[in-house]
């Protein structure tokens, strides 16, 4: 509702108001991004086999194409679950509109995401999407939430949980992502505590959402860190703790090779008034994969929070054009093929820059990690934690940036309130060159305050850099918390000689981020420690994700099983009515070796055990009694780990 100043303070008054606080206006955030990041299959990923299958990414944007699964453009054909309007929802159109404030918004970003390239010479039956502008993960299905009405006004649920995530989730999506958002300059707001508190009540499901474009060279220094008085400026959302923030590096498109876009300009000529002096008024917006895009917003939070976490291109990124918003001649930073035909697929992309073109290109490599797991030995549902986890791992630092450091120092080495822990390489994150490995744990037994785990690893040669990396999901803060931590785990490095390496490049424990680093460039040959400990866990216990390549392995081949099975009763349904015999099937992993699965009845009726896969059970019911009752699955691993899942059934 809108008002003068003095109903505002009435209703402040009022007994049965118990919050008032100002309407937010959300905004959008406006080839070869896939090769930079590592997903191509020359060099990339797809030639691992990751293309994004089996995944299910949701996006909420403007809108996609003509919201018609009949004739959305050929890049989404086939692989859209469900269109969801909130711009629109008395008609539920959930098409891009050919407005000026959305410019087609939506379409690009999920062509970035999942876009199949067919109109620009891919060749899905043979998976061959690297000569053409496909998405990261151009395999993966997608449910769509438009944002946008016919004026291009965006439209967002107020109650983010219920009303943007949870639909979404129990469809299957397990990557959500968005390019919009209100510059809260690093404040924890309610819909940041939504944010968290979603996650940590389903911590497979990564978010991702764009830091905001609010890079601006405020005191004309030549760093366009968008900063006053040391405050950032990243938005409300991606203040989150338990989000992947995105911020935006350059492009790969030079001007001498005479592409579209902004390809040509430099940041001065771009906005003379954000980027007044040098070094910007020389340098390229897309000519610098190891630079920041100008706009980008620089960290940190209020609370001193480092962000963004990870950064991807962001500049003169070609994706899908809108129908709609093509035929109408909208597109700002211009076509990639000359004006919208539909009989040209060539023509059907635009143009588009800003940390939005960046996000999706970071969420389909989110969605990458998660096929990792999903397709690895054993099968993994990775929780978000070690999706992010396994990316930061694995970033390529930037620094010193693409700018004479002593001069304009662009960002410090990783990590740092400008690109965050680097640039997103799956291939350095997923299948590092050898003789490097990766190695990981996921959501062990959770920590208490005063508990530790204790883990040894074996450096057998100084020749790879060794990176650890400590990632969990955090329980939502207070709103405008002076600090956003709850849960304080640390971690500490140790090396064969004594020394203690803390994360973060600090000098002490970190008691700020629930993201904790450790680098070191020339790691001594020999036996490690790695500590992570809880400090402080007043809403426990606290599980994480541990990442960690170099040129080693766990003491002994791999470290010890602290890490609970995953279960689920996959039949019969939750709320099934049974009777005679019935089929009770389980499914279960183990990160190293499971030992059973057990089904109990009412936590007091034991109908029997399986060592071995498949897991499934057929039960006499005659003899049951008639009425409600509980089926309980218990995994045991050999480490003596156990986790248990339950269904409700009704015995007729």
């Amino acid at each position: 509702m809108s008002g003068s100043p003095q109903m505002v303070a009435q209703l402040a008054r009022a007994p049965e108001v118990k919050w008032v606080t100002a309407a937010r206006v959300n905004q959008l955030r406006n080839g070869r991004s896939a090769a930079i990041l590592g997903a191509k299959r020359a060099g990339g990923v797809r030639a691992r086999g990751l293309f994004g299958e089996g995944q299910i990414v949701a996006i909420c944007d403007s809108g996609l194409d003509t919201g018609d699964l009949n004739t959305l453009n050929r890049d989404f054909a086939g692989r859209v679950i469900q269109g969801i309007s909130f711009g629109r929802a008395q008609t539920q159109d959930w098409s891009d509109p050919p407005t000026w404030g959305t410019v087609g918004h939506g379409t690009h970003v999920a062509g970035s995401v999942l876009g199949s390239g067919v109109n620009s010479g891919s060749d899905p039956a043979s998976r061959n999407y690297d000569a053409s502008h496909a998405g990261v993960a151009p395999e993966a299905r997608l449910i769509f939430q438009s944002l946008a009405d016919e004026q291009g006004n965006l439209h967002v649920p107020d109650d983010y949980y219920t009303g943007l995530f949870a639909e979404p989730y129990q469809r299957g999506a397990r990557v959500h992502t968005n390019s919009w958002g209100f510059t809260g300059y690093g404040y924890y707001y309610p819909e940041t505590q939504d944010i968290d508190a979603f996650v940590y009540d389903h911590p497979d499901m990564v978010i991702c959402w764009s830091a905001g474009n609010e890079g601006i060279d405020v005191d004309a220094n030549g760093v366009a860190d968008g900063i006053i008085n040391d405050d950032g400026w990243i938005d409300a959302q991606p203040a989150a703790k338990n989000v992947l923030c995105i911020g935006a590096s350059e492009g790969n498109r030079p001007p001498a090779e005479n592409w579209g876009g902004l390809s040509s300009w430099t940041w001065y000529e771009l906005n003379p008034l954000y980027y007044p002096g040098p070094p910007f008024n020389s340098d390229y917006v897309s000519d610098n994969i190891n630079g920041m895009a100008a706009f980008s917003s620089h960290g940190p939070c209020i609370d001193g929070r480092i962000k963004p976490d990870l950064v991807a291109p962001g500049t003169s990124i070609v994706s899908v054009w809108a129908r709609f918003v093509g035929e109408a001649g909208i597109a700002p930073e211009g076509s990639f093929a000359g004006d919208y035909n539909v009989a040209k697929p060539s023509s059907l992309y635009q143009y588009m820059s800003g940390t939005s073109m960046a996000t999706p290109l970071a969420a389909g490599a989110a969605t990458l990690v998660r096929e990792y797991y999903e397709k690895g030995k054993p099968s993994w549902n990775a929780s978000a934690a070690l999706v992010k986890a396994t990316l930061i791992n694995g970033a390529h630092d930037m620094y010193p940036g693409q700018y004479d450091p002593a001069t304009y120092p662009e960002m410090s080495q990783r990590p740092n309130n400008a690109e965050g822990y680097g640039r997103i390489d799956l291939m350095r994150s997923l299948y590092p060159p050898k003789p490097r490995q990766m190695h990981w744990i996921d959501r062990p037994a959770g920590l208490e305050t005063g508990l530790y785990h204790r883990l040894r690893y074996v450096v057998k040669s100084a020749s790879e850099p060794l990176a650890v990396t400590v990632v969990w999901t955090d329980p939502p803060a207070a709103t405008f918390s002076g600090k956003a931590l709850v849960n304080d785990l640390d971690l500490k490095v140790i090396a064969p000689n004594g020394t203690v390496y803390y994360p973060n490049r600090l000098l002490g424990a970190d008691n700020t981020n629930n993201i904790e680093n450790v680098d070191v460039v020339n790691p001594m040959v020999g036996t490690w420690e790695f500590r992570i400990e809880g400090t402080n866990v007043p809403v426990g216990p606290q599980d994480y994700a541990l990442v960690v390549s170099a040129a080693g392995e766990p003491l002994g081949g791999r470290f010890p099983d602290i890490v609970p099975p995953q279960v689920a009763i996959t039949a019969p349904a939750p709320g099934s009515q049974v009777s005679g015999v019935v089929r009770v099937e389980v499914t279960a992993t183990d990160n190293q070796a499971l030992d059973r699965v057990a089904l109990w009845m009412d936590n007091r009726i034991y109908l029997g055990a399986r060592f071995r896969a498949p897991y499934v059970f057929h039960i006499n019911m005659a003899g049951a009694q008639r009425g409600a009752h509980v089926l309980k699955a218990i995994a045991t691993d050999f480490g003596k780990n156990s986790s248990q899942h339950q269904v409700s059934i009704t015995i007729r």
